[in-house]
């Protein structure tokens, strides 16, 4: 659907299982994704990735969404 952009994931090795509410999780993923994407239309290419980060210290699992844009205007 968006042939300019480049979609990857990294998935922390350490990651372990655990549990959250997927109807949630997929609709928090869903609207960043469309976000980023948004973001990176004008340019017509761009690189969007999703990262898993587990720090075992705290037992906190964070995922990243990231993008290549030009980033949210100081206005």
């Amino acid at each position: 659907a968006h042939p300019g952009l480049q979609f990857s994931f990294e998935k922390d090795g350490s990651l372990p299982d655990f549990k959250f509410d997927p109807e949630q999780m997929r609709r928090v993923l869903q609207n960043l994704i469309e976000n980023a994407v948004a973001a990176l239309e004008e340019k017509g290419s761009g690189r969007i990735v999703v990262r898993t980060q587990y720090d075992s210290l705290l037992k906190l699992v964070r995922i990243t969404v990231a993008d290549n844009g030009p980033g949210i205007p100081e206005s």
